[in-house]
Formats: structure tokens, sequence, C-alpha cells
């Protein structure tokens, strides 16, 4: 194509190729010529990554988001992505940011920087559908949520987080502000005294946990998830898992290394099960009766179950 047939392109279809790269990339191609002097400020993605610079360049950064920021026409942010390493980025910049991709009416929000004060605006954001917050290259971020009287996010489907030192109160507390979340993952690192926790969530079709809290054993987990689909499991020293109305559960992965009672025995329209165990002691205690009548997909690692109990669970999936 040459570069009059570029040129000819609507403006729409401009805006969206240079939406597919790196923001950085999108505002070179103002030198192209005076008419493309403009044209990046009117992308909808803005993508910025800082994972592979060097220390000392974090004021150039800092100085080329602010810039893109400011001068952004679109009148809706269909992603804000920022990736950073720098460990000296003020937080102000990061809450300013932020801010402002909710002032643009973001819907997407994919976060990695090691440390993240949430402004206010982004709790009551009307426009957010997605939130991710990044664990990369063996670093994990932690954040600073203070936490308004209410967290109110109407549109948010997708919640991807990480809590490393806040409380697991505010995990909840922000979750429950979801009213429409239907995708949770959820990364527990911190040693959080809770030994209850309670999920109702009438609206999730897919749950992802992984508890990584070594010093306090979990006693109870009771999921009130009646229109949940996928379910995946994974942590240590958790003693009884209770889950509630799993008419519409259809595919389970579990891998707690401690985990006596599982009530998922009791979901009869489960196709596909995964089940691995630790080294720790035994995964499961398997009820007397169960079967698995719908399961077409086994996959268990159970080296330090009795034998005898993978063989009765091999048994009652009929149909795998």
């Amino acid at each position: 194509m040459s570069s009059k047939n570029v040129d000819d392109l609507p403006e729409d279809i401009v805006s969206y190729i240079l939406s597919l790269m790196p923001t950085k990339f999108a505002v070179q191609t103002s030198i192209i010529s005076k008419r493309w002097r403009y044209r990046w400020m009117f992308v909808t993605n803005l993508d910025f990554d800082d994972i592979h610079h060097f220390q000392g360049q974090t004021s150039t950064f800092s100085n080329s988001v602010n810039h893109v920021i400011k001068s952004c026409k679109s009148s809706q942010i269909q992603l804000f992505r920022l990736h950073f390493s720098e460990w000296s980025l003020p937080n102000s910049c990061v809450s300013y940011w932020i801010d402002e991709a909710v002032r643009l009416n973001v819907c997407e929000l994919d976060l990695y920087a090691s440390l993240v004060i949430m402004p206010l605006s982004f709790f009551s954001s009307k426009t957010l559908t997605k939130l991710i917050l990044h664990e990369a290259h063996g670093r994990v971020f932690d954040l600073d949520w203070r936490f308004p009287c209410q967290v109110y996010l109407p549109c948010l489907i997708t919640l991807d987080i990480i809590f490393l030192a806040a409380p697991i109160a505010d995990a909840f507390k922000l979750i429950r502000g979801c009213p429409a979340l239907e995708n949770l993952s959820l990364k527990v690192l911190s040693n959080n005294k809770e030994r209850k926790y309670i999920f109702n969530l009438p609206t999730l079709k897919r749950l992802e946990i992984v508890w990584a809290s070594w010093e306090y054993p979990i006693d109870i987990i009771v999921l009130g998830v009646p229109n949940l689909e996928y379910l995946d499991l994974n942590g240590e020293k958790c003693s009884t898992f209770v889950m509630e109305e799993m008419s519409s559960l259809v595919e389970a992965s579990v891998s707690f290394f401690t985990l006596s009672n599982l009530s998922l025995f009791s979901c009869k329209t489960l196709t596909k099960l995964s089940l691995h165990d630790g080294s720790n002691g035994p995964l499961l205690v398997f009820p007397c009766q169960f079967t698995f009548p719908c399961v077409n997909t086994l996959d268990i690692n159970l080296s330090m179950t009795p034998l005898a109990n993978a063989i009765d669970l091999i048994h009652n999936c009929p149909n795998a």
C-alpha cells in the first residue's frame, strides 16, 4: 500500500491502527507529514512500557506519559496499560495517570508497578470493565488502596488482583463493590489472620484463587456462586471448602496441599476435572459415595493421596 493510500484512510481506521501499537510508536508517526502530526492524539489505547529501560530514564518516561495523556483527544480510552520496572517513580505520578485515565472514561486498566496508590476517582468509575494488577519477573507490587467509605464499580466484569501486604478485607471490600463481576482472579501472598472467607457472588462465572500464605491456616472458605462455570483453586492449609449452588459448574481444577473436605464431590454438572495434591499431606478425604456422571476429561496427580482413593475417583467418572 502506498503512502498516498494510507493518507486517504478514514480517520477512525487510522486511529484504530495506531491504537494497536505501543503508544511511543504511535507518537512517532507524527513525523511522517503535517497531516500525521496530530493523528496519534486520537488513539483509543494508551500503552506505556518501561520494563526494558534502565534506571535514570525515569524523568523521561514520566514526561512522555504526561505529554501523551494531556494531549489525548479521544472521548473514551479502551485500554490504559502501564508497565514499568523503575522503583523510584513517584507514587503521585502513577496515581495522577490513573486519575486521568478515569477522566478519559477508561474501560480497561492493566498495571504493573512497585507501589500503586489508587486515586479516589478509581473507586467510583462508571466505565471500568476490566482491572489487572500484575506480578511480573518475580516481583510483586503492593497497593495502598486508601479506601473511601464506598466502592462502586458498576461495570467491572473482570478483576485480576494480587494482595501482598494489604489486609485481605480490602480485597473483599473491592470485590463487593463490583455488582456485575463475572471473572475473578485473586492471589493472596500476605499472612492475614482471617480464618474464614465467604464469597457471595451471584454473577460470577469464572473464579481463580491462589492462597500462598504459609503462616496462618484457613479454616473454611465458603463460595456462594450459583452461576460459576469455571473454578481453579491453588494454595495451602485449607481444612474445609464449601460450595453452595453449583448447578452451573462445568470445569474445576484443584491444587491444595491440605484439603480435607471439598463439597465439589456433590457437583453433578462437571465435564472437566483436575486434581493435584502437594507434599504436605493428602489432598482429599473422599466421601463414601460420589459420582461425576458428566466428567469426560479427568486429570489427576495424587502422589500423596491413597491409591485406593485415586482408583475410586477414576471408577466414579464413568465417561472419562
